[in-house]
């Protein structure tokens, strides 16, 4: 029983050490290099959106449309 509440005790204060706090990033960004943003055919500011559900659940879809 001791050792388990010991072993449950380092788990706790282990993100706390210091060596946590100064390691390097995981991942790396490379959205704009695998996908660069086309700005012709799909400009940021345009952002249309249609969803057909059945809201107030009357057995009747409704349209919402967004943009």
């Amino acid at each position: 029983m001791f050792q388990m509440l010991l072993f449950l005790l380092l788990l706790w204060f282990l993100p706390l050490t210091e060596g946590s706090l100064r390691a390097e990033p995981m991942f790396t960004a490379v959205t704009n290099s695998v996908l660069p943003p086309d700005y012709d055919s799909n400009p940021t500011q345009l952002n249309y959106g249609v969803a057909v559900t059945d809201v107030d659940h009357d057995g009747d879809f409704e349209i919402v449309v967004a943009g």
